[in-house]
């Protein structure tokens, strides 16, 4: 397979970047406000790639349009930029890999949180911080997480699936979508919310896709035919999404009990004997799987996008609750 050549934007584009902060492209417009080439396939794939260096750019669900939610100050651009280097890369290779081992190398299912648990990015106490309620009665002085960790999330998430994007695009992983099931169990008086990983190719993953292609086409009132793995959504339209996907969930596995679906990212390994030789690369040139934790704190230490949400006192206070591997408390009060 030919190596992909990265083409560097131009700085006129990145000016340019400024002016369309807030807008909806598709991705001819997009490439004629900033002077760029179209391109197709993965070409265009490393195109929006290079760009997401410089601001914050997500497709809207059911749409092929993109919308500019924010163009980075240089600080950002110059951590992402060295983030994008091969050794950085080859950290979280190293790291899927060890997950693949300690799996019995059996495919993952993983979840956005659960993908930047399995790079030690954040700790248990990271989706407490979803829940403005629960951190007030864990320390009231602590709500301002709620906040910051939109934020925060959206950050690493962006980062790590572009990292997971190159292991695919090299063939060195495989990635695919699936759907994971919730439903409620009863265990000594608790009601407790698990869930079931669903088999791709089965019949109850047609059942599933049936019941988000359902919920879409409610969402935006047409017939929905577009990818199943959406985009962004305004936060007011995933609420509504996500309350029409539990409706059709319900009705479709009534007998079952689910009440909700998710999608999931599934991740397939490659050889034993090609994983060992990238474990053994890693310790030889890099050191510690761990330098990962440490760029992610520096990640939220130094982005200009907390700005408005935090201080620089709860920064670091909010990295020590929820990114460190011992933190001063765990919300969960069942840990140790």
């Amino acid at each position: 397979m030919p190596k992909k050549i990265k083409e560097p934007i131009p700085d006129a584009a990145i000016i340019k970047l400024k002016e369309l902060s807030g807008k909806e492209l598709n991705y001819q417009q997009l490439c004629r406000e900033l002077g760029l080439v179209p391109k197709t396939s993965n070409s265009k794939n490393a195109q929006l790639a290079e760009l997401q260096k410089y601001c914050e750019l997500e497709r809207i669900a059911g749409t092929q349009r993109y919308f500019i939610k924010q163009v980075y100050d240089a600080d950002i651009v110059d951590l992402n930029t060295y983030l994008d280097t091969p050794e950085m890369q080859l950290l979280f290779d190293a790291s899927v890999f060890q997950a693949f081992k300690e799996n019995s190398n059996k495919p993952m299912y993983l979840s956005n949180t659960e993908m930047l648990h399995l790079f030690k990015e954040i700790n248990d106490n990271f989706s407490y911080t979803f829940n403005p309620r629960a951190l007030a009665t864990i320390n009231r002085n602590f709500v301002y997480m709620a906040d910051m960790s939109k934020i925060v999330y959206r950050i690493l998430h962006q980062w790590t699936r572009r990292k997971i994007d190159s292991m695919d695009n090299r063939g060195i992983v495989l990635k695919g979508s699936g759907f994971r099931a919730y439903y409620k169990k009863e265990i000594d008086g608790i009601v407790y919310t698990v869930y079931q990983n669903i088999e791709p190719n089965s019949d109850v993953e047609k059942r599933c896709q049936r019941v988000w292609v359902a919920a879409l086409s409610e969402l935006y009132d047409t017939n929905y035919v577009g990818n199943l793995d959406i985009g962004w959504m305004p936060e007011n339209k995933w609420l509504e999404f996500e309350a029409l996907i539990a409706k059709h969930t319900k009705a479709e596995f009534e007998k079952e009990g689910y009440d909700r679906i998710r999608r999931v990212m599934i991740l397939r390994p490659m050889k034993d004997e090609d994983m060992e030789k990238m474990m053994a690369a890693v310790q030889e040139r890099i050191g510690q799987l761990g330098l990962i934790n440490a760029e992610a704190k520096r990640k939220v230490l130094m982005t200009s996008q907390l700005d408005a949400v935090c201080t620089n006192t709860q920064r670091q206070e909010f990295i020590d609750y929820n990114m460190t591997p011992n933190p001063p408390k765990w919300f969960n009060e069942s840990k140790d």
